[in-house]
Order: structure tokens, then C-alpha cells, then sequence
């Protein structure tokens, strides 16, 4: 028996692969849609900066902050940075 689908190697890699760090493994989760390791998920280090102005009232974890970026590109700014805090 045959089979249409060709499995590649990094198959797995690929599903399983961190939309915003890159990391691979059986740590990526799906968060509303988007998979994201649990570092990305529980770190709330980051701030989005719209124009020069800091739009968050907190700070929040890396997906939030991509989001919330996304958001505002959307609407046609073009300035819009997000920034790690160490702390």
C-alpha cells in the first residue's frame, strides 16, 4: 500500500516550533491559535511603544506583546516597537 504524504524529518520540528523564539520541542503549546513555548507564554517581561508613547499599563509576556504590536500596524502605524525589560 502507497501513501500520497511524504514525511520529512522535520516534520515535528515544524508543529511543534515557537512562533516568537524559534525553540522546538514538546514544550510548544497552542495559545489562541498561536504556538508558543512556555518561556514566551510566562514571561512578562516586555512593553509595546507605539509613536514614542508606551501603550502598556504592565507589562506583559512576549505573545501578548506581538499581538498587541499586530494590532497596531493593522491600524497603519508604523513605529510600533516592543521592548524586553531586564529586570
Amino acid at each position: 500500500m502507497t501513501s500520497d504524504t511524504t514525511y520529512c524529518s522535520n516534520d515535528y520540528d515544524n508543529a511543534h516550533r515557537c512562533e516568537n523564539c524559534g525553540v522546538t520541542g514538546g514544550g510548544v503549546e497552542s495559545f489562541n491559535g498561536t504556538k508558543v513555548c512556555e518561556a514566551c507564554a510566562s514571561n512578562n517581561n516586555y512593553t509595546v511603544w507605539v509613536g514614542g508613547s508606551e501603550i502598556t499599563d504592565y507589562y506583559v509576556d512576549r505573545y501578548t506583546a506581538t499581538i498587541i504590536a499586530r494590532q497596531w500596524i493593522e491600524q497603519g502605524y508604523n513605529d510600533v516597537q516592543i521592548e524586553r525589560i531586564n529586570q
